[in-house]
């Protein structure tokens, strides 16, 4: 049974184009979306897509209910840390193993700037999970983690 992916930053230029890989290699994944506007778009596509918000955890539960593998991926601002850390804990509550997560540069415990801050705790903190932290220029090596189960 093919593992299934939850897209969290779908509608975004990145994310958008994981979306158009996933499928053109047949994956069975899903797009977060918050709004229904964004998901009309990707369902003329033939994407499968859940209404949620980073914000919201009950709308993360239902997103990753019965999922295997997560890409995380939202805009940068002071609240990334904690939106994205909803998604890292509701993720291991849910069992999910995989997560994919654009970086970024500098990040580590001992970075000088909030969002490098996190990304180092994320990784510290990840325990069971398995995660592939990737650099913008690094996007297409994501399938062969996704698809294959390959680490990096």
């Amino acid at each position: 049974m093919a593992d299934k992916i939850l897209v969290i930053g779908a509608t975004g230029t990145i994310g958008s184009t994981v979306c158009e890989l996933l499928k053109a290699e047949n994956a069975d994944f899903t797009a977060l979306v918050r709004n229904d506007d964004k998901a009309k778009s990707f369902v003329s596509k033939g994407i499968k897509t859940v209404r949620g918000d980073l914000a919201d955890i009950d709308s993360l539960r239902i997103a990753m209910h019965g999922i295997d593998k997560l890409f995380l991926l939202s805009v940068t601002s002071p609240d990334l840390p904690k939106l994205q850390g909803n998604a890292a804990k509701i993720a291991k509550e849910q069992g999910i193993k995989h997560i994919v997560k654009i970086s970024v540069r500098g990040a580590g415990v001992d970075a000088d700037f909030n969002i490098g801050v996190f990304m180092g705790k994320l990784k510290r903190k990840s325990g069971n999970l398995e995660y592939l932290s990737l650099s913008c220029n690094l996007i297409p090596s994501f399938k062969t983690f996704f698809l294959t189960g390959s680490q990096f």
